[in-house]
């Protein structure tokens, strides 16, 4: 038997027996933490419902026309669930219902300018060596030159290009 054959099989049954696993999500618990007060949206929501809803817009619209709300979005790849404009009163009839995960208050969520222009700045030093730029600055600069302001990292390997 030739062994490019002997090869292929062998190769072929270690795939067979691989199992073969859908990827799941983690179970993730309801946010928490401290939010300021002024961050929080009065009267606006966000309902996340169990992963088994088979249809979470429909779910949405049905709960929206029972409870008053007015819906803002519906989610149904990420997560599912919807936020709206929801009623004093609602809130605890929705968490009521079986097919609510959790509820949270809608807030105004903010972006660390300093950490985009940090990547930006990233982007803009790789574009210049033609795109062998890495987040972490090497020990040598080019030409030899030792930085003072960075640990000895010859224990990498080499993997830090000057």
């Amino acid at each position: 038997m030739p062994l490019a054959l002997i090869v292929a099989t062998a190769w072929v049954v270690s795939c067979a027996e691989q199992e073969s696993t859908e990827p799941t999500l983690p179970d993730v618990p309801a946010p928490s933490g401290d939010v300021a007060q002024e961050d929080l949206i009065p009267g606006q929501y966000i309902v996340v419902f169990n992963d088994d809803v088979a249809n979470p817009v429909q779910l949405a619209g049905e709960l929206a026309a029972a409870h008053g709300l007015t819906l803002r979005h519906t989610y149904e790849h990420a997560i599912k669930g919807f936020s709206a404009v929801v009623p004093e009163g609602a809130v605890a009839a929705l968490e009521r219902n079986p097919n609510v995960r959790y509820i949270e208050q809608n807030r105004y969520m903010y972006i660390d300018t300093h950490e985009i222009l940090r990547k930006r700045a990233i982007r803009e030093y790789a574009a210049a060596l033609g795109g062998r730029a890495s987040p972490i600055r090497p020990a040598v600069e080019p030409g030899g030159h030792r930085r003072l302001d960075q640990p000895d990292q010859s224990d990498l390997g080499g993997q830090l290009q000057g």
